[in-house]
């Protein structure tokens, strides 16, 4: 019994010690571990003095310090993690909700087509239809046009896979007419051109086998993101002055997962990679369009699987891919960031407006009650950006 006794006394000092020395080996178990994601606080540096050593504030910053580097760190907060996501099925990253069959959602996405979030008032819409139809109208006048890209959102399309929690907060609220619902009522009122991807998923639904959102990623697929975009400027061909070119979008199976199809589950940090079945798209131009004009994109991150095929595949001559807080000229080889989402007065807007022959406004279905982040007000309030003379 004494020798039971010792040897579980030497396996728990032995454990112990390799516990209490990991820092002198972690870092061989970070080799080949992909950097964390994720926002990294910048913490203010304290130095070390009588007063902040008296007051405990330069012993927090060592250790707050320590924790963020120390070796190994990157392997543990994954395995931690891993074992969070597979076994307690419990989200290691609080904006990021995990749904059925582990499908990932954000929560604004949920709160919106639940309606956890009210959607915005019929005033609201009102100002936003009066205030489109003013824009479209200065933009032709200049010898401009504007469309509307509609896109979806992951809660609307994958509606079954939201946890039952948030559902029985919406049938205890009830239902309204949706945003959606409204702003399609106010563009079809008014006469404005739209093209609504939403609609044409739904009613295109067994065209592709790749899924319109993947289990692990909150955008689109490139799939039905990019086929969209070439509905849309087989729409801008129809309805527009401009003959423009015409795309066919073909799926293929691979391997590979292309970017952003993972990126809630690798914004999880964990130790196993997201395993679907990817899809791929090649482009056929089907017919080369007799013009050429320019382009101006406004919108959010659901662009970059979508328009931006259109430039890439030279539909434009010129062309400014305008996408949150950062945009992109001459075909994604120019990038530049302004400080946030409405800091217009950082760009020169009347020369990169005042070039663009096509104005294409993108709102995500989660993003309608704040349409453009301002930027539609904007150009109303600058309205020598429209012309031509800059």
């Amino acid at each position: 019994m004494r020798l039971l006794e010792n040897i579980k006394k030497g396996w728990f000092l032995f454990f112990f010690f390799l516990g209490t020395c990991y820092a002198l080996y972690g870092s061989l178990f970070d080799q080949d571990v992909p950097e964390l994601s994720g926002v990294v606080e910048e913490r203010e540096t304290v130095a070390c003095t009588l007063e902040t050593i008296l007051d405990g504030s330069y012993q927090s910053y060592i250790d707050n310090l320590w924790n963020e580097i120390f070796p190994g760190r990157d392997r543990l907060m994954r395995l931690r993690n891993q074992i969070l996501y597979t076994v307690c099925s419990e989200s290691p990253n609080s904006n990021v909700v995990i749904g059925r069959e582990k499908y990932l959602f954000t929560p604004t996405y949920i709160g919106y087509e639940t309606q956890i979030l009210s959607p915005a008032s019929e005033e609201y819409f009102q100002q936003l239809g009066e205030k489109l139809e003013k824009l479209g109208e200065m933009l032709e006048a200049n010898g401009k046009e504007m469309y509307i890209f509609i896109t979806p959102s992951k809660a609307h399309f994958c509606y079954d896979k939201i946890p039952m929690l948030y559902k029985m907060v919406e049938k205890l609220e009830g239902r309204v007419e949706s945003n959606y619902d409204k702003l399609v009522w106010e563009l079809n009122k008014r006469d404005l051109h739209y093209f609504d991807a939403i609609s044409y998923i739904e009613n295109n639904n067994e065209k592709y086998d790749a899924p319109v959102f993947y289990k692990s990623g909150i955008h689109w697929s490139h799939v039905w993101g990019e086929s969209a975009a070439a509905e849309l400027i087989r729409y801008m061909d129809q309805v527009g002055k401009y003959d423009l070119s015409q795309f066919c979008v073909t799926e293929k199976l691979t391997n590979e997962c292309i970017w952003p199809n993972s990126d809630l589950h690798d914004s999880l940090n964990l130790s196993v990679p997201s395993v679907e079945e990817w899809y791929s798209t090649e482009i056929t131009v089907m017919k080369e369009g007799g013009d050429k004009p320019s382009v101006f994109l406004r919108g959010g991150s659901f662009m970059g699987q979508s328009l931006n095929m259109l430039i890439n595949n030279y539909a434009f001559s010129e062309d400014v891919h305008f996408e949150n807080s950062y945009y992109f000229t001459n075909v994604y080889s120019d990038h530049k960031d302004i400080t946030n989402f409405r800091a217009y007065d950082e760009m020169n807007l009347n020369e990169l407006v005042g070039q663009s022959d096509i104005l294409i406004l993108e709102v995500n279905n989660a993003a309608i009650s704040d349409m453009s982040w301002g930027f539609i007000d904007y150009l109303l309030e600058h309205t020598e950006y429209l012309d031509d003379v800059y």
